[in-house]
């Protein structure tokens, strides 16, 4: 997969054509390449790293996807699994959701899950030196402080990651806001060819799908949130 999505990098930025004089950044052109053997595709999109600056820096979002037949095809189907942080490319895939939920919508909808910027394979933010170091910071605490006596700990020890990781001084630490993710997902929404977005989101998928129809509600065909935030 490491090697794939390489590929997939070089080859979205020889796609990726921007004028010096842009206000508004491109649709970023797609090239997908089989990533798993049950027919699923990848591909990476270059999309600005500050929308203020579109003409400037840029990051990358991997996308995986499920094809369906294009005589049967209406559109695609946005996945994402909450979080925020969750591989939307390792979940669709390895899960079997992508396989399920595109025979669920019997060929009608290419199935598609993608990495927030600075998630997963999406050119990621790293807040420790090694990958020993983040599994032994997770297995110091539970995943929720279920008991009294864990709370203090616990909030205490993921409080210190966001100086943490903004002390390392990646560029994309002050770029991963939802409202980044949700023109991000504008941008792919466009890639893929849909005049209007149809989503569905779990967990803090459902705040990014909200978020997503605040800024575009114009752009909106069909969203069904799940686990909506409070």
């Amino acid at each position: 997969m490491t090697r794939l999505v390489a590929s997939l990098c070089g080859t979205a930025l020889l796609a990726f054509v921007m004028s010096a004089n842009a206000t508004t950044p491109p649709v970023p052109v797609l090239n997908w390449n089989p990533c798993s053997p049950d027919g699923a595709v990848c591909a990476a999109a270059r999309v600005p790293l500050d929308y203020d600056n579109p003409a400037g820096a840029q990051t990358f979002i991997v996308l995986a996807r499920y094809p369906v037949d294009p005589a049967t095809k209406i559109g695609t189907v946005f996945v994402n699994f909450g979080g925020p942080g969750v591989s939307g490319v390792t979940r669709l895939i390895q899960s079997g959701f992508g396989l399920t939920l595109r025979a669920l919508l019997q060929g009608r909808f290419d199935v598609v899950a993608f990495d927030p910027r600075g998630v997963g394979y999406s050119d990621p933010m790293q807040c420790f030196d090694t990958e020993g170091d983040r599994t032994a910071f997770r297995a110091s605490h539970p995943i929720f402080p279920y008991f009294d006596d864990q709370e203090r700990p616990y909030f205490d020890a993921y409080s210190s990651l966001g100086p943490m990781c903004l002390g390392r001084r990646q560029p994309i630490a002050l770029h991963m806001s939802t409202g980044d993710v949700a023109r991000d997902l504008d941008l792919l929404r466009q890639a893929v060819g849909d005049d209007r977005i149809t989503y569905l989101g779990f967990s803090y998928g459902s705040y990014l799908g909200d978020t997503y129809a605040n800024m575009f509600p114009d752009k909106v065909r069909a969203l069904v949130i799940d686990g909506v935030l409070n």
